[in-house]
Protein backbone atom coordinates (compact mmCIF):
# COMPACT_ATOMS: atom_id res chain seq x y z
CA UNK A 1 0.00 0.00 0.00
CA UNK A 2 0.69 3.87 -0.40
CA UNK A 3 2.64 3.85 3.35
CA UNK A 4 4.77 0.69 3.00
CA UNK A 5 5.83 2.08 -0.28
CA UNK A 6 6.94 5.51 0.80
CA UNK A 7 8.72 4.49 3.47
CA UNK A 8 10.84 2.26 1.66
CA UNK A 9 11.05 4.54 -0.89
CA UNK A 10 12.26 7.15 1.96
CA UNK A 11 14.77 4.51 2.86
CA UNK A 12 16.48 3.75 0.16
CA UNK A 13 16.88 8.05 -0.22
CA UNK A 14 18.42 8.13 2.98
CA UNK A 15 20.63 5.56 2.43
CA UNK A 16 21.55 6.73 -1.53
CA UNK A 17 22.01 10.23 0.00
CA UNK A 18 19.83 13.35 -1.93
CA UNK A 19 22.56 15.49 -2.87
CA UNK A 20 23.90 13.17 -6.22
CA UNK A 21 22.77 14.43 -8.99
CA UNK A 22 22.03 11.12 -10.41
CA UNK A 23 20.77 7.77 -8.03
CA UNK A 24 22.09 4.20 -8.61
CA UNK A 25 17.62 3.15 -7.98
CA UNK A 26 15.25 4.84 -9.38
CA UNK A 27 13.40 5.20 -5.84
CA UNK A 28 12.94 8.98 -6.32
CA UNK A 29 11.47 8.96 -9.77
CA UNK A 30 9.29 6.62 -8.54
CA UNK A 31 8.45 8.33 -4.75
CA UNK A 32 7.35 11.47 -7.22
CA UNK A 33 5.34 9.55 -9.30
CA UNK A 34 3.65 8.14 -6.39
CA UNK A 35 3.10 11.71 -4.94
CA UNK A 36 1.87 12.70 -8.04
CA UNK A 37 -0.64 9.85 -8.36
CA UNK A 38 -2.07 10.23 -5.01
CA UNK A 39 -2.47 14.19 -5.36
CA UNK A 40 -0.15 15.05 -2.43
CA UNK A 41 1.74 18.38 -4.16
CA UNK A 42 3.19 19.48 -0.70
CA UNK A 43 5.14 15.81 -0.20
CA UNK A 44 6.24 16.56 -4.05
CA UNK A 45 7.53 19.70 -3.49
CA UNK A 46 9.00 18.62 -0.48
CA UNK A 47 10.72 15.71 -2.22
CA UNK A 48 11.97 17.97 -5.34
CA UNK A 49 13.55 20.38 -2.71
CA UNK A 50 15.65 17.72 -1.06
CA UNK A 51 16.44 17.07 -4.87
CA UNK A 52 17.47 20.46 -5.98
CA UNK A 53 20.69 19.14 -7.84
CA UNK A 54 18.93 15.80 -9.60
CA UNK A 55 19.28 15.98 -13.47
CA UNK A 56 15.87 13.54 -14.03
CA UNK A 57 13.12 14.90 -16.02
CA UNK A 58 11.13 12.61 -13.72
CA UNK A 59 12.21 15.03 -11.15
CA UNK A 60 12.67 18.89 -12.33
CA UNK A 61 9.69 18.53 -14.65
CA UNK A 62 7.11 17.18 -12.23
CA UNK A 63 8.45 20.29 -10.35
CA UNK A 64 7.77 22.78 -13.29
CA UNK A 65 4.18 21.21 -13.31
CA UNK A 66 3.73 21.36 -9.68
CA UNK A 67 4.63 24.73 -9.34
CA UNK A 68 2.26 25.71 -12.56
CA UNK A 69 -0.64 23.92 -11.00
CA UNK A 70 -0.04 26.05 -7.66
CA UNK A 71 0.33 29.36 -9.42
CA UNK A 72 -2.48 29.58 -12.87
CA UNK A 73 -4.99 27.09 -11.56
CA UNK A 74 -5.21 26.79 -7.41
CA UNK A 75 -3.77 30.95 -7.41
CA UNK A 76 -1.54 29.60 -4.18
CA UNK A 77 0.59 32.56 -2.12
CA UNK A 78 3.79 32.42 -2.86
CA UNK A 79 3.72 30.98 -6.19
CA UNK A 80 4.11 32.99 -9.57
CA UNK A 81 4.33 32.73 -13.45
CA UNK A 82 8.20 33.72 -12.47
CA UNK A 83 8.47 31.14 -10.04
CA UNK A 84 6.83 28.18 -12.79
CA UNK A 85 9.05 29.34 -15.53
CA UNK A 86 11.91 29.37 -13.38
CA UNK A 87 11.44 25.97 -12.68
CA UNK A 88 10.67 24.87 -15.99
CA UNK A 89 14.04 26.52 -17.28
CA UNK A 90 16.14 24.32 -15.01
CA UNK A 91 13.79 20.98 -15.91
CA UNK A 92 15.00 22.62 -19.79
CA UNK A 93 18.40 22.67 -18.81
CA UNK A 94 18.04 19.49 -17.87
CA UNK A 95 16.55 17.89 -20.81
CA UNK A 96 15.90 19.84 -23.84
CA UNK A 97 14.35 17.71 -25.92
CA UNK A 98 10.96 17.01 -23.12
CA UNK A 99 9.97 20.53 -23.85
CA UNK A 100 9.84 20.52 -27.32
CA UNK A 101 7.50 16.78 -26.67
CA UNK A 102 5.52 18.48 -24.35
CA UNK A 103 4.97 21.87 -26.80
CA UNK A 104 4.12 19.83 -29.63
CA UNK A 105 2.64 16.12 -28.54
CA UNK A 106 1.01 15.48 -31.44
CA UNK A 107 3.80 16.45 -34.25
CA UNK A 108 6.59 14.87 -32.23
CA UNK A 109 4.21 11.72 -31.46
CA UNK A 110 3.82 11.19 -35.30
CA UNK A 111 7.57 10.83 -35.25
CA UNK A 112 7.80 8.59 -33.30
CA UNK A 113 7.62 4.58 -33.53
CA UNK A 114 8.62 1.65 -31.31
CA UNK A 115 8.18 4.15 -27.95
CA UNK A 116 6.53 0.74 -25.96
CA UNK A 117 10.00 -1.16 -26.07
CA UNK A 118 11.64 2.40 -24.57
CA UNK A 119 9.34 2.78 -21.82
CA UNK A 120 9.33 -0.96 -20.96
CA UNK A 121 13.42 -0.69 -21.28
CA UNK A 122 13.07 2.15 -18.74
CA UNK A 123 15.78 3.84 -16.52
CA UNK A 124 17.47 6.15 -19.79
CA UNK A 125 20.62 8.46 -18.62
CA UNK A 126 19.03 11.07 -17.43
CA UNK A 127 19.45 14.49 -19.70
CA UNK A 128 19.38 11.89 -22.59
CA UNK A 129 16.90 11.71 -26.06
CA UNK A 130 16.05 8.11 -24.78
CA UNK A 131 15.12 9.76 -21.39
CA UNK A 132 13.25 12.25 -22.89
CA UNK A 133 10.73 9.76 -25.10
CA UNK A 134 10.41 7.46 -22.41
CA UNK A 135 9.29 10.51 -20.26
CA UNK A 136 6.75 11.75 -23.25
CA UNK A 137 5.45 8.62 -23.81
CA UNK A 138 4.49 7.39 -20.90
CA UNK A 139 0.55 8.32 -21.45
CA UNK A 140 -0.26 6.48 -17.91
CA UNK A 141 -2.65 9.41 -16.05
CA UNK A 142 0.35 8.75 -12.57
CA UNK A 143 3.58 10.09 -14.49
CA UNK A 144 5.22 11.64 -17.36
CA UNK A 145 3.02 12.84 -20.09
CA UNK A 146 0.14 11.54 -19.16
CA UNK A 147 0.23 14.09 -15.92
CA UNK A 148 0.67 17.41 -18.30
CA UNK A 149 -2.56 16.48 -20.40
CA UNK A 150 -4.63 15.46 -17.51
CA UNK A 151 -3.60 19.61 -16.38
CA UNK A 152 -5.40 22.09 -18.30
CA UNK A 153 -3.18 24.51 -19.92
CA UNK A 154 0.05 23.56 -18.82
CA UNK A 155 1.11 21.95 -22.70
CA UNK A 156 -0.17 25.75 -24.34
CA UNK A 157 1.82 26.88 -21.46
CA UNK A 158 5.69 25.44 -22.14
CA UNK A 159 4.77 25.80 -26.03
CA UNK A 160 4.53 29.45 -25.34
CA UNK A 161 7.12 29.85 -23.22
CA UNK A 162 9.27 28.30 -25.85
CA UNK A 163 7.95 30.99 -28.67
CA UNK A 164 7.91 33.68 -26.30
CA UNK A 165 11.53 33.04 -26.18
CA UNK A 166 12.97 31.85 -29.43
CA UNK A 167 10.72 34.75 -31.61
CA UNK A 168 12.18 37.95 -28.73
CA UNK A 169 15.67 39.15 -30.12
CA UNK A 170 15.30 41.74 -28.35
CA UNK A 171 14.65 40.04 -25.14
CA UNK A 172 17.51 40.69 -22.08
CA UNK A 173 17.11 37.82 -19.47
CA UNK A 174 17.36 39.48 -15.79
CA UNK A 175 19.48 36.78 -14.86
CA UNK A 176 20.87 33.17 -14.77
CA UNK A 177 17.58 31.42 -14.11
CA UNK A 178 15.49 32.79 -17.10
CA UNK A 179 15.26 30.83 -20.12
CA UNK A 180 17.27 31.75 -22.83
CA UNK A 181 17.31 31.13 -27.03
CA UNK A 182 20.65 29.25 -26.57
CA UNK A 183 18.96 26.80 -24.13
CA UNK A 184 16.28 25.71 -26.21
CA UNK A 185 18.89 25.73 -29.37
CA UNK A 186 21.22 23.55 -27.72
CA UNK A 187 18.74 20.38 -27.98
CA UNK A 188 21.14 19.86 -31.78
CA UNK A 189 24.31 20.09 -30.02
CA UNK A 190 23.59 17.80 -27.54
CA UNK A 191 21.91 15.37 -29.78
CA UNK A 192 24.96 15.09 -32.07
CA UNK A 193 26.91 14.24 -29.05
CA UNK A 194 24.96 11.68 -27.87
CA UNK A 195 24.56 10.27 -30.73
CA UNK A 196 28.73 9.91 -31.56
CA UNK A 197 29.18 8.52 -27.95
CA UNK A 198 26.68 5.89 -28.66
CA UNK A 199 28.40 5.39 -31.85
CA UNK A 200 31.84 4.72 -30.35
CA UNK A 201 30.34 2.28 -28.02
CA UNK A 202 28.34 0.12 -30.44
CA UNK A 203 31.41 -0.02 -32.68
CA UNK A 204 33.59 -0.71 -29.77
CA UNK A 205 30.96 -3.62 -28.60
CA UNK A 206 30.72 -5.23 -32.01
CA UNK A 207 34.69 -5.49 -32.24
CA UNK A 208 34.34 -7.42 -28.69
CA UNK A 209 31.66 -9.67 -30.09
CA UNK A 210 33.26 -10.57 -33.08
CA UNK A 211 34.32 -13.99 -32.11
CA UNK A 212 31.21 -14.58 -30.91
CA UNK A 213 28.13 -16.00 -32.52
CA UNK A 214 24.82 -13.95 -33.40
CA UNK A 215 21.89 -15.06 -31.33
CA UNK A 216 18.60 -14.20 -33.48
CA UNK A 217 16.33 -12.47 -31.84
CA UNK A 218 18.84 -11.51 -29.57
CA UNK A 219 18.01 -7.72 -29.68
CA UNK A 220 15.62 -7.54 -27.22
CA UNK A 221 19.09 -7.90 -24.86
CA UNK A 222 21.00 -5.17 -26.37
CA UNK A 223 19.96 -1.13 -25.50
CA UNK A 224 18.11 0.92 -27.49
CA UNK A 225 19.05 2.38 -30.97
CA UNK A 226 19.76 5.88 -30.16
CA UNK A 227 20.35 6.67 -33.62
CA UNK A 228 16.88 5.69 -34.73
CA UNK A 229 15.37 6.93 -32.13
CA UNK A 230 17.44 10.60 -32.70
CA UNK A 231 16.49 10.19 -36.48
CA UNK A 232 12.66 10.43 -35.71
CA UNK A 233 13.25 12.88 -33.21
CA UNK A 234 15.12 15.68 -35.72
CA UNK A 235 12.43 14.41 -38.22
CA UNK A 236 9.94 15.58 -36.05
CA UNK A 237 11.75 18.85 -35.56
CA UNK A 238 12.23 19.24 -39.19
CA UNK A 239 8.54 19.00 -39.68
CA UNK A 240 7.74 21.89 -36.59
CA UNK A 241 10.24 23.76 -38.64
CA UNK A 242 9.19 23.43 -42.38
CA UNK A 243 5.58 24.23 -41.04
CA UNK A 244 6.57 27.03 -39.40
CA UNK A 245 5.85 26.59 -35.92
CA UNK A 246 8.65 28.17 -34.43
CA UNK A 247 7.71 31.26 -35.82
CA UNK A 248 4.32 31.70 -34.27
CA UNK A 249 3.15 33.70 -31.59
CA UNK A 250 2.38 32.55 -28.33
CA UNK A 251 -1.28 32.19 -27.34
CA UNK A 252 -0.97 31.87 -23.79
CA UNK A 253 -2.94 34.25 -21.86
CA UNK A 254 -0.22 35.20 -18.89
CA UNK A 255 2.33 35.78 -21.20
CA UNK A 256 0.97 39.23 -22.75
CA UNK A 257 0.78 40.25 -18.85
CA UNK A 258 4.66 39.88 -19.00
CA UNK A 259 5.51 41.28 -22.11
CA UNK A 260 3.41 44.45 -20.77
CA UNK A 261 5.25 44.33 -17.56
CA UNK A 262 8.46 44.15 -19.46
CA UNK A 263 7.84 47.07 -22.22
CA UNK A 264 6.41 49.23 -18.66
CA UNK A 265 9.37 48.94 -16.73
CA UNK A 266 11.74 49.45 -19.92
CA UNK A 267 10.01 52.69 -20.24
CA UNK A 268 10.01 53.56 -16.93
CA UNK A 269 14.01 53.33 -17.33
CA UNK A 270 13.97 55.57 -20.44
CA UNK A 271 11.56 57.64 -18.71
CA UNK A 272 14.28 58.18 -15.51
CA UNK A 273 16.97 58.03 -17.95
CA UNK A 274 15.69 61.28 -19.71
CA UNK A 275 14.31 63.06 -16.17
CA UNK A 276 17.63 62.36 -15.08
CA UNK A 277 19.39 64.64 -18.29
CA UNK A 278 17.19 67.10 -17.68
CA UNK A 279 17.74 67.82 -14.02
CA UNK A 280 21.81 67.85 -15.58
CA UNK A 281 20.75 70.37 -18.15
CA UNK A 282 18.97 73.01 -15.84
CA UNK A 283 21.11 72.12 -13.01
CA UNK A 284 24.37 73.43 -15.58
CA UNK A 285 21.93 76.61 -16.92
CA UNK A 286 20.72 77.35 -13.47
CA UNK A 287 23.88 77.53 -11.54
CA UNK A 288 25.25 81.00 -10.89
CA UNK A 289 26.28 80.65 -7.41
CA UNK A 290 30.23 79.69 -6.74
CA UNK A 291 32.08 76.38 -6.16
CA UNK A 292 30.11 75.48 -3.45
CA UNK A 293 26.75 75.37 -5.22
CA UNK A 294 28.31 73.40 -7.85
CA UNK A 295 29.84 71.10 -5.95
CA UNK A 296 26.30 70.59 -4.01
CA UNK A 297 24.97 69.90 -7.36
CA UNK A 298 27.36 67.22 -9.29
CA UNK A 299 26.57 65.27 -5.71
CA UNK A 300 23.34 65.60 -6.25
CA UNK A 301 23.50 64.75 -9.76
CA UNK A 302 25.76 61.99 -8.47
CA UNK A 303 23.28 60.68 -6.24
CA UNK A 304 20.61 60.38 -8.84
CA UNK A 305 22.82 58.19 -10.97
CA UNK A 306 23.41 56.04 -8.36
Amino acid sequence: NYSSARKAFLEVLELEGTSWPYSITNARTQLMNMYLETNRPASARRLWEQLENDGSAWIRYSAALIEYVSWNLLQEKGSTAETAEKLLTKAIRGNVYVAFFLGWRDTMDNAMEYTEELVEYGDCDSGSILEAIEYACSTGEDKGMGMWEGTEGSLEWVRSVILRVLNDDDRVCADQDSLTKADLLSWETKLSKEEESFDEKRNEQEEIQKTEDDIEGGRNDQEPDLLMYAGMFRTGMDWLQDAGDFLKSPSYAYLNDVEKKEEEMLDTHINQGDMKIQNVNDSSSGATGGDDEDSETETESDDDSS
